[in-house]
């Protein structure tokens, strides 16, 4: 269905779906962040360690101050994403559909998840649910508002650092405030079943 027909549906309308849904988006951006953080610490503790003379000593304490206060500004972030997340309860799943430009999004309550969700996605799923809410045209609605963050330029310089490592280690993608927004054409769902 073209996207300017889906509009055309009324608000609690069932529809059926089939697409590729991603882990829940905010938990899977948190241990994406972790994950690099904690390969940049080990390689550039390990790195530190092979230096022996007395200027490799006062680098290594310039280095564990930088992580320290990368890992603080780390905590703050996933403690704000955490407190400042749409729906608390919700982990946000994101279903990308076949030769459709747009996405559906699913709240998913966690104590109504048969299986392990880490282990489930991500996977081709089926998805029956009642239409919540379309995203309007040139809006963009936020799972988190990054933007709200205090330590925006802190955030903006870590989050550049550890793309540039993400590329090194040869993963692809990168952690950006945009993996945690819809956007127009995109659609809410209130899921009754998600399943392969």
């Amino acid at each position: 269905m073209p996207p300017n027909e889906n509009f055309d549906l009324p608000i609690a309308q069932f529809v059926e779906m089939e697409g590729i849904a991603e882990p829940p988006l905010v938990e899977n951006w948190i241990e994406k962040l972790n994950s690099i953080f904690e390969y940049l610490e080990r390689n550039l503790k390990a790195a530190s360690k092979l230096q022996g003379n007395k200027k490799g000593k006062v680098a290594s304490n310039s280095l564990n101050i930088n992580l320290r206060q990368y890992r603080l500004i780390i905590d703050m972030l996933i403690d704000y994403v955490n407190f400042n997340r749409k729906d608390p309860g919700k982990q946000y799943v994101r279903i990308t559909l076949e030769k459709q430009s747009f996405k559906i999004w699913c709240g998913l309550l966690p104590d109504y998840i048969v299986v392990p969700i880490k282990s489930a996605l991500p996977a081709k799923v089926q998805v029956l649910g009642r239409i919540d809410h379309f995203v309007k045209e040139g809006e963009t609605e936020k799972i988190v508002d990054l933007s709200m963050f205090q330590q925006q330029a802190q955030l903006n310089g870590l989050l550049e650092i550890l793309n540039n490592l993400s590329r090194q280690m040869g993963q692809t993608g990168s952690i950006s405030e945009s993996d945690l927004e819809a956007r127009y054409p995109d659609i809410f769902v209130e899921p009754v079943a998600i399943y392969k």
